[in-house]
């Protein structure tokens, strides 16, 4: 049962719902009374809703329900303003309890909103204002003979302004609700093998984290293939390889045959640069630290813009993945403390990041990709550094569904 229906079914008194309406709103706004407001949260608790503030959000089936209760005190109306507010309210269709502001309450309710949101008005409001002049053409007359008691004439008269400008002149909105911002953004990680599950979290934890007001984009890294390496790698490659390989009459590979050998996912590729390379630690360290350092640098590029601006940026690998795959490629005996803590300092720390674990044999039949053993090396390399690295360990195993719940409600419940 939803949650408009849930909350109407068990209410004995008229609630209203003041923002969009169910069932196309991606939230239920709600302005309760005392009595209501501890029987609604009672109810959302036993329903499995969880809380934070006034917002009680349930996470199921990779999406959400959000419900937000307003105390009708905190509008600060008269009390024969706040009752005629509800007495007057129309009933909302399919619903018992749950109603509507009457046009002229909608009106002043839309007047107060744009003045605390800056005044713009959106498209979406434009739509609903003309809704509310269908319903009662007289609904401006009504409105303005109730604004001093709202302390709302003269944000009334600007939204009447706003409403009688063109089009043209008049912000256009997105046909959403204003965005929630985090103070100064965040980082959500998700790591593990190709097939464990990542990107299809990442784009549920998006879309949830859309419903719930918040921007969130999504940004892919992985340190072997990261374009600025390769602009600095192969260069390097080529003015070393050329003499090596005349001496030993080979030719030089192609840039694909030298990724596919990095990633170690196909044959070997005879390659003098990388025997020198592993002939000399200092030779290893050195390299690895520039791997190190474009990776740090690339995963600070990718997240810095939109983490600044309040943005949520989730990532389909992270500082996990860099640490395993330096491991994997350059020596699984060795720990890499410096280059590890030059990834850490430059790369923004995850508000959130997750490990999604799952058995070579399931990671390889989701994709096809990397051969059971090369699989079965890297997951030994998650489960050794995930605890270090402060990465929560998850069952990739799981059912997707509760999955994407248990995620989006920790991550929602994290202090966005």
């Amino acid at each position: 049962m939803t949650a408009p229906e849930l909350i109407d079914r068990a209410l004995g008194s008229r609630t209203l719902v003041y923002g969009s309406l169910p069932p196309e709103g991606r939230d239920l706004d709600l302005l309760v009374r005392p009595a209501e407001k501890a029987q609604i949260e009672d109810l959302l608790l036993a329903a499995g809703f969880l809380r934070r503030g006034e917002s009680w959000a349930r996470f199921a089936q990779c999406t959400v329900e959000l419900v937000d209760l307003t105390p009708a005190a905190a509008w600060q109306l008269p009390a024969d303003e706040l009752d005629a507010l509800f007495d007057e309210a129309w009933p909302l269709d399919g619903f018992v309890n749950l109603a509507r502001p009457a046009p002229h309450h909608l009106l002043l309710i839309l007047a107060r909103r744009t003045a605390d949101e800056g005044g713009r008005l959106d498209g979406r409001r434009r739509v609903v204002i003309r809704g509310a002049l269908d319903e009662d053409p007289d609904a401006w007359e009504r409105a303005y003979n109730r604004a001093p008691a709202w302390s709302a004439e003269r944000p009334l008269e600007r939204l009447h302004e706003l409403e009688r400008q063109p089009v043209a002149n008049v912000d256009a909105g997105d046909g959403g609700r204003p965005l929630r911002r985090t103070s100064r953004g965040a980082v959500i990680a998700f790591s593990g093998l190709d097939g464990a599950g990542k990107s299809t979290q990442a784009l549920a934890l998006r879309d949830t984290l859309d419903r719930l007001g918040y921007d969130a984009t999504i940004v892919w890294t992985r340190i072997i293939w990261d374009d600025a390496l390769w602009r600095i790698a192969l260069p390097i490659k080529a003015a070393l390889e050329r003499p090596l390989r005349m001496l030993a009459g080979k030719r030089s590979p192609s840039r694909a045959e030298l990724a596919t050998e990095n990633e170690s996912h196909g044959g070997e590729v005879d390659d003098p640069v990388k025997r020198l390379r592993e002939a000399s630690p200092i030779a290893t360290h050195a390299w690895t630290l520039v791997i190190a350092l474009t990776n740090a640098l690339s995963q600070r590029r990718l997240t810095q813009a939109a983490f600044w601006r309040g943005r949520i940026v989730i990532c389909d690998r992270y500082t996990l993945d860099s640490i395993v795959a330096l491991r994997h490629s350059y020596g699984a005996h060795r720990r890499f403390r410096l280059q590890r803590a030059l990834i850490a300092a430059l790369s923004p720390t995850p508000r959130r990041a997750y490990l999604l674990d799952v058995p070579p044999a399931t990671a390889y039949g989701r994709k096809g990709e990397g051969g059971i053993e090369w699989l079965a090396a890297h997951r030994r390399l998650y489960l050794e550094e995930h605890v270090e690295v402060g990465v929560r360990l998850l069952d990739g195993e799981r059912a997707t569904d509760d999955l994407c719940a248990e995620i989006a409600s920790d991550v929602w419940q994290s202090g966005l």
